[in-house]
Parts: structure tokens; C-alpha cells; sequence
């Protein structure tokens, strides 16, 4: 994948939604174009502007999760 990704890890108990409407409307302030609404299902989403591609990486945080190894 050539595009660059940006990973935003969500605080415990964040609200999802409010958070990726926030952040849309600030990449689009910034310029940004998303290219698909980000909805609660989704770990993503692309935005681009002057040619500039990014993935945005979204994940809850999880004090409990223990990395698998």
C-alpha cells in the first residue's frame, strides 16, 4: 500500500462517534477530503488532498487486551 496511515488509539470508554465526527470536521477544515464517511464499524478511513493520500487507522483502547505472542 502506497499511502501513508495516521494510527489514532481512542482513550478507555471514548465515544466513537463523537470522535470521528470531530475528526472529519477537522481534516475538512485542514482541507482534507474523506473519501467515505467513517462509520462506527469501521478501523478507517482514506482522505486525500493535492495529491496526498492517508489511511486513517482508528482502534479503541483496551487496558484488559493482552497481546497475543
Amino acid at each position: 500500500m502506497n499511502d501513508l496511515v495516521a494510527h489514532v488509539e481512542l482513550a478507555p470508554f471514548a465515544d466513537r462517534a463523537r470522535f470521528l465526527s470531530e475528526l472529519s470536521a477537522q481534516l475538512e477544515q485542514r482541507g482534507w477530503t474523506i473519501e467515505v464517511a467513517p462509520g462506527l464499524a469501521m478501523v478507517g478511513f482514506f482522505c486525500n488532498r493535492d495529491g496526498e493520500r492517508w489511511f486513517v487507522h482508528v482502534v479503541h483502547y483496551d487496558p484488559c487486551h493482552k497481546p497475543v505472542s
